[in-house]
C-alpha cells in the first residue's frame, strides 16, 4: 500500500474520531511536537506500511503486543510471522529503537472537546489507556472500531463507533443482540458485558468487555459447535428468506 493510500484510511478515522486533528506521518520514536494544551496520539503502523492492519498505540508494551495476538484462525502462517515477530519486538522493547511507520495525530486544546476517544478512554476501568485500531477501507457500513486497554492488557475493551446512518442502525442492532443474549442466561454461549450504549459527540457508540482470549499457541483451529449457533439463533427465533428480501440487502441497493 502506498502511503498516500496508507494516510487516506488514517484519516478516515481521524475525521470521526479526532475531528481537526492534524495526521502527522513519520518513522522516528521520537513524537512530533504538538500545540500547547493539546494532546498526541501516537501509533505504529503494524505489521508495515506496506500492509497494514493496526494503528498500535506506543508505550504500553505489554497492550501492544496483545493487540497484534493473530487470532484468526483462517490466516495462514505466513501473514501470522510478521505480527508475531512485530509482537517479540514491541515486547523486548527492541521495536521502539527501529525506523518504523509511525502515525501521529495531533489535537489543539479547542479541539478536545470534539473528539469522542477521551470520552471512551474515561469509560474504562484504568487510567493508563492504550489505544489500538484495525485499519479498514472507508465503506458505508464500516464502522471505526477502537480498542482500548490497560498497561497490563488483561483489561481489553472495544468500541464501535457508528458514524453513518447505516452503520448507526448496525450498532444499535449488535447492541439489542448483546443484550437479548445476556437476558437469556446462555450456558453455552457468553456475551459481551456492554458498559455502554448510545449517544456519544452524535455517533451511536458500543462499548464492550471483551472475554479474555487464550494465547494463539492454546487456541485450537476447529470450527465452533454448531450447537452454539443454533442457541443464539433460537433466542430470535429462525425462520427462511433469501438475501434480496432483508432490509440490509434493501438499504444496500
Amino acid at each position: 500500500m502506498s502511503t498516500q493510500d496508507l494516510i487516506a484510511r488514517v484519516e478516515h478515522l481521524r475525521d470521526v474520531l479526532w475531528p481537526g486533528a492534524t495526521v502527522i506521518p513519520h518513522r522516528s520514536a521520537q513524537p512530533p511536537a504538538g500545540p500547547a494544551g493539546g494532546r498526541t496520539w501516537t501509533f505504529i503502523v503494524a505489521p508495515s506500511a506496506r500492509r497494514p492492519r493496526w494503528l498500535v498505540g506506543t508505550g504500553g508494551s505489554r497492550a501492544a503486543a496483545d493487540a497484534l495476538q493473530p487470532r484468526d484462525d483462517a490466516t495462514g502462517l505466513l501473514r501470522r510471522l510478521p505480527l508475531v515477530a512485530q509482537q517479540v519486538g514491541i515486547r523486548t522493547g527492541v521495536d521502539d529503537a527501529l525506523p518504523r511507520a509511525r502515525v501521529s495525530v495531533v489535537m489543539a486544546e479547542d479541539d478536545l472537546a470534539r473528539s469522542v476517544v477521551p470520552l471512551l478512554e474515561g469509560l474504562v476501568d484504568t487510567t493508563d489507556v492504550h489505544l489500538a485500531l484495525p485499519l479498514m477501507p472507508a465503506r458505508a457500513h464500516a464502522k471505526p472500531v477502537v480498542r482500548l486497554a490497560d498497561a497490563s492488557g488483561r483489561g481489553v475493551w472495544f468500541a464501535k463507533v457508528g458514524s453513518t446512518p447505516l452503520s448507526a442502525d448496525l450498532v444499535r442492532a449488535e447492541t439489542h443482540t448483546l443484550r437479548s443474549l445476556a437476558a437469556a442466561d446462555l450456558r453455552t454461549v457468553r456475551a459481551p458485558e456492554v458498559q455502554h450504549a448510545g449517544q456519544l459527540q452524535g455517533f451511536e457508540v458500543l462499548l464492550v468487555r471483551a472475554e479474555r482470549a487464550e494465547p494463539a499457541w492454546r487456541q485450537r483451529p476447529d470450527m465452533p459447535d454448531v450447537r452454539h449457533f443454533r442457541a443464539v439463533a433460537d433466542v430470535f427465533g429462525r425462520r427462511s428468506t433469501t438475501l434480496g428480501d432483508t432490509g440490509l440487502w434493501q438499504r444496500l441497493r
